[in-house]
């Protein structure tokens, strides 16, 4: 017959039995744990690792995009006194990189392309006796525009807010490096074009998004004809339209 002592040291050891059994299955837990999570974060890198696109003119402005975006938001949502503040800074900055990029989309164009902008710009004379015609005055040197009225160019006859322009000169002197240094990149024609036209298209939804986060209450939800026509005709009960007038009034 076991004593008591006896007894308590076959239930100790069984107690540390288990207890060691628990921590070595705890601890293999942990591990698998561990290492799903190191497999984990092993295949987000290689998918970031991974270019996303088909054409690198994308891959590029997604790049760009990922380091222009929260400063234009930053600066965008600080316009809080009034519309026509963000309406002007969004003009002015998308002013600014087609101005900036459309010179260098000059390099693009086929020799036909460009020998057509010449043709285009060039004033054809007639008279023979004009085209003899010596400038002894030289060309005349354009006078330099003020800073703040060089970088609102093209934008001069739409009377924008000029808080709004301020801010957005600001704002593009921040990107403006980032944005050629990404341009300059591409050499590829195709390359050159998507980037450009998706800069502006995601450029214009982005200014949108912002837009609709400081005033969501302007967004309009989703409907259907379903729901326009019945709310139409909802209204038209509770105003009495369409009822016939009481017999013998």
């Amino acid at each position: 017959m076991i004593n008591e002592k006896e007894a308590l040291r076959l239930y100790i050891r069984k107690a540390i039995r288990l207890y060691k059994e628990n921590k070595k299955q705890q601890e293999l837990l942990e591990e698998q744990k561990f290492r799903k999570l190191v497999r984990a974060l092993i295949l987000q890198e290689k998918a970031e690792d991974q270019p996303k696109h088909d054409s690198t003119g994308i891959n590029v402005l997604e790049d760009l995009l990922k380091k222009i975006i929260p400063q234009l938001q930053t600066d965008y949502k600080t316009l809080t006194t009034d519309k026509t503040q963000r309406d002007s800074f969004r003009a002015h900055i998308l002013n600014a990189v087609q101005n900036v990029l459309s010179p260098e989309l000059m390099y693009v164009l086929s020799d036909t392309e460009k020998q057509q902008l010449k043709e285009q710009a060039t004033i054809k004379v007639d008279d023979p006796d004009m085209s003899k015609f010596i400038d002894i005055e030289g060309p005349k040197e354009e006078e330099e525009l003020p800073p703040e009225e060089q970088f609102s160019k093209g934008l001069e006859d739409q009377n924008l807010d000029t808080t709004g322009r301020n801010m957005a000169m600001d704002s593009f002197k921040k990107m403006e490096n980032q944005l050629k240094d990404a341009y300059s990149l591409l050499d590829n024609e195709k390359d050159r074009g998507l980037f450009y036209d998706y800069l502006i298209t995601n450029l214009k939804l982005y200014f949108d998004k912002f837009e609709e986060e400081m005033n969501p209450q302007a967004v309009q939800e989703p409907t259907t004809p379903e729901y326009e026509n019945e709310k139409k005709r909802k209204e038209q009960e509770d105003q009495g339209v369409g009822q016939s007038p009481t017999a013998g009034a």
